[in-house]
């Protein structure tokens, strides 16, 4: 595993000479040193990490050492796409389920079998969405038994959505400390970006259950480096939204990369089209972006953050312009339309949830 490290000292730093090589000044020589030194010692850990448990203890405390030793340096350590990848893999299997269901919904082949086969891989899944059928909000006269009777009851787009709302639940089981995030906020945010993206996706001529799916990811590299900020001996602060400085920022000066990129390290993992990936990635500035889908995203999150207060840090990202309606395939009318629908379908799906 290679250890990435992003300098961000100023040019100040670096001397020319007349003839305009450059020169190292002694205090950037001393802080490559040190870096080289940082390079060296991780080694030594990793050799240890493998190792009992006493060697791995000992890994831990020599790394938080390394850590704050180049915190002190004003060098940030960037987390690897290895540890980005192990660390989506303690998130919930929701996420990754829908992303399945997605498929199989969109194939006009599948039948109600297929489905029950998918979610019967997750009981717990299961249980929760035959009691969301059984919910007052469906109306049904006889209570449903059997995952097969939901979805007759419901139908595989409503079973799509209904999945979604359980992802989102799961994802947000846990506060996200370090961006001041409480569970129900994360969860309304994340549940409403997505039905939104559905019926924008309509008017646009986009498949609405993939973006569905695009706008309750959204936030997954946001959770990802919230578990990263535990491991690794770093000491990460809380995010101060009264400094104001912007969210990117202030992940980039502690992780080495923002949760966008944390996002698109994941989804590519998870083999999502390429689409969906750069259209997360790109969506607090979609600015010059031809992606519809990068657009589309930054007008259901702008929108979700003038209902349901957003996400701290992210009320400087949204300022829609003539662009993003332009590229998304949307007039203004259509937005309000949109987002009048999908807080229709956003209240049916809170109350299925009880």
């Amino acid at each position: 595993m290679d250890v990435e490290f992003t300098e961000l000292l100023p040019n100040p730093f670096e001397q020319k000479d007349a003839k305009g090589a450059e020169d190292e000044s002694p205090l950037r020589a001393s802080l490559r040193a040190s870096v080289k030194k940082g390079s060296a010692r991780l080694r030594q850990l990793l050799a240890l990490g493998r190792g009992g448990g006493d060697a791995r203890m000992k890994m831990q405390a020599k790394l938080a050492a390394i850590c704050a030793d180049v915190a002190e340096m004003g060098i940030t350590v960037r987390v690897t796409d290895e540890e980005i990848v192990n660390a989506a893999k303690e998130l919930p299997g929701a996420p990754r389920l829908l992303i399945e269901l997605g498929v199989l919904v969109n194939d006009p082949d599948t039948d109600a079998n297929d489905v029950t086969e998918l979610l019967k891989q997750d009981p717990s899944i299961a249980a929760r969405l035959m009691r969301m059928a059984n919910s007052a909000a469906y109306g049904r006269g006889e209570p449903v038994s059997s995952i097969d009777g939901a979805i007759a009851c419901v139908g595989f787009a409503e079973v799509h959505r209904l999945v979604g709302a359980l992802a989102a639940t799961q994802l947000a089981e846990k506060p996200l400390e370090h961006y001041r995030l409480t569970p129900d906020r994360l969860r309304s945010v994340s549940l409403f970006t997505a039905v939104l993206m559905e019926e924008l996706a309509k008017y646009a001529d986009e498949n609405p259950n993939r973006c569905y799916t695009v706008g309750l990811l959204r936030s997954v590299g946001m959770m990802t480096l919230q578990i990263l900020a535990h491991q690794g001996g770093r000491q990460i602060p809380p995010f101060d939204p009264g400094t104001g400085q912007p969210l990117d920022e202030w992940e980039k000066t502690h992780w080495g990369l923002n949760n966008c990129e944390a996002a698109e390290v994941i989804l590519t993992d998870w083999r999502l089209p390429q689409e969906i990936v750069s259209g997360i990635r790109d969506h607090y500035r979609p600015a010059g972006k031809q992606n519809p889908i990068a657009h589309l995203l930054f007008l259901a999150a702008s929108a979700a953050y003038e209902r349901y207060k957003g996400l701290p840090g992210e009320e400087g990202y949204w300022n829609p312009s003539e662009e993003n309606f332009l590229v998304a395939g949307i007039d203004q009318m259509a937005f309000l339309l949109a987002g009048e629908k999908a807080q229709k379908t956003f209240a049916r799906l809170e109350a299925a949830m009880g």
